[in-house]
Formats: C-alpha cells, sequence, structure tokens
C-alpha cells in the first residue's frame, strides 16, 4: 500500500523537472521560476510538451520579445494554466485589434500582463474606453499602456475617489485630466499618499498649486526620502547665497548628480 503515494511522488517530481527544464530552455532565470510556480502552482501539473510548450510557443507567435517574455509570464503565470483555443487565444485576437499591431500589443502586455487573463469585455474594453474618452489619451502611445495599467488596477469607485480628493484641492476638472494625462502614474498613488504629498508641498514648502499641477512628478516623491531633506538643504543654500539656487520646485526634481553638484 506504500508503494502507490512513493510511485506517484516520482512521477510527479518527473514532470516538475521537465517543467522546470523546459522554462529554462524559454529563457527563464532560477528566480523567475520559482516565482511563476509561488504565484500558479498549477504550473507544475501541466505537461510539457502537450501543454506549457504550446502556451509558450503560442505567446511568442503574437510577437513577443524572447527576452520579454519570461517576465510578463512570471508576472501573471495565470496565463499557463488556462484554455489556448478557447480563452487565450480569442483575449489576444480581441488586444490585437484594440492595440493594432503586433510590437504594439507586446508593448502593452509588457507593461500590463494582466491582460492576457483579464476577461475584455467586462473588464478590459470599459476601462479603454475610460482612458480615451474621460481621460483623452490616445491609444498607440506609450503613455496610454501607462495610464491603461494604472487604470486596469482599480475599480471605478476607487478612481472616482482620487478624482474627488483633486477636485477638492481647487482643480478644474480638465486640469485634472490634464495632470493625470501627464503622469499617469499618479493613478497608482494612494490618496493618503497625495494628500501627504501635496500638504508638504503646498502648507510646508509653500508651492503654489499651479506649480504642482504643471510639477506632477512632485507628487511622486517621498516626501520623507527626498522633498523634506531637500528643503532643509534649500533654506540653508538660500540663507547663503540666494542667487544661486534654483527655485524650489526645481531644486526637488534635481537627479540625484546635479545635486551633488549644485552643493559642491
Amino acid at each position: 500500500m506504500r508503494r502507490k503515494p512513493t510511485l506517484s511522488r516520482n512521477k510527479s517530481n518527473h514532470i516538475a523537472r521537465e517543467i522546470v527544464h523546459t522554462l529554462t530552455d524559454f529563457g527563464f532565470t532560477e528566480n523567475q521560476i520559482k516565482s511563476t510556480i509561488l504565484r500558479n502552482p498549477l504550473v507544475l501539473t501541466l505537461k510539457a510538451d502537450g501543454e506549457l510548450k504550446p502556451r509558450i510557443d503560442f505567446l511568442k507567435q503574437i510577437g513577443l520579445d524572447p527576452q520579454d517574455m519570461p517576465g510578463i509570464i512570471t508576472r501573471n503565470p495565470n496565463v499557463l494554466t488556462g484554455s489556448l483555443e478557447n480563452s487565450l487565444a480569442a483575449r489576444i485576437l480581441h488586444l490585437r485589434n484594440l492595440f493594432g499591431s503586433n510590437v504594439h500589443l507586446g508593448q502593452a502586455l509588457k507593461r500590463a500582463p494582466d491582460l492576457l487573463t483579464a476577461d475584455f469585455e467586462s473588464r478590459v474594453k470599459p476601462k479603454v474606453e475610460y482612458v480615451k474618452n474621460y481621460l483623452g489619451i490616445s491609444e498607440g502611445t506609450i503613455v496610454f499602456l501607462v495610464a491603461l495599467r494604472a487604470v486596469l488596477s482599480f475599480s471605478f469607485e476607487t478612481l472616482e475617489k482620487k478624482i474627488q480628493y483633486m477636485a477638492s484641492l481647487s482643480l478644474a476638472e480638465d486640469e485634472i485630466r490634464l495632470l493625470i494625462k501627464k503622469r499617469p502614474k499618479l493613478l497608482h498613488l494612494t490618496t493618503k499618499r497625495i494628500q501627504k504629498s501635496m500638504d508638504f508641498l503646498i502648507h510646508t514648502a509653500g508651492l503654489e498649486l499651479e506649480s504642482v499641477a504643471l510639477n506632477p512628478v512632485l507628487l511622486d516623491l517621498s516626501v520623507e526620502k527626498r522633498l523634506k531633506p531637500r528643503y532643509e538643504v534649500f533654506k540653508y543654500l538660500s540663507t547663503i547665497s540666494q542667487s544661486k539656487v534654483p527655485r524650489l520646485g526645481t531644486f526637488f526634481l534635481l537627479t540625484e548628480k546635479e545635486f551633488i553638484k549644485r552643493l559642491v
């Protein structure tokens, strides 16, 4: 009675080794293989030749860069365990029609791998319309892909709360759209994070709201690690030589190399 489980384990180990070898052959690193399996253990139940390879080959055929493909699959390994004919192929067709070419589709999947498994009609299409019609961002651009990835990560209710908070800062709707269009990554920030950054930039550092709106990247910067230390240095330098100190907004945006050069 004890032999059957032993044989089963040996068979499972053999299948697992085949899966690992197959992923290695497709360019996956050891860490990527571990991450893929941890995120979706069902990958280990696939037949290497009959199920795993055809799915990866299919992704190669749609134009994914072989160097990008392991990273895309690692971030969304569910693509390996879904139905190839009934699910993945149909979704790829919709996405190709949306993005217009395999090149643009590859760029989109690199930035938003969850597009490979998200339901197109109920989840992807409404978010695409939101980015195009509300935010006014044209398809086929990097900004569109960044914005779409951000929008896909949240419900419409959560997105509306972010918009409402920005509106509470006396920003007009057109200004909010422009702000997001210039820096779509802002949609990834929590309302709490935006509030903290705004509070420091306007009430502590004394920047005008218009200055922040023109440079939304400021909201991406860490208050504790970037803005506060730079502000203290700015105040000190201003007392020594006001004429040589750039404007505060510019001072915040200096790269580390430029910042050190200013200090020297």
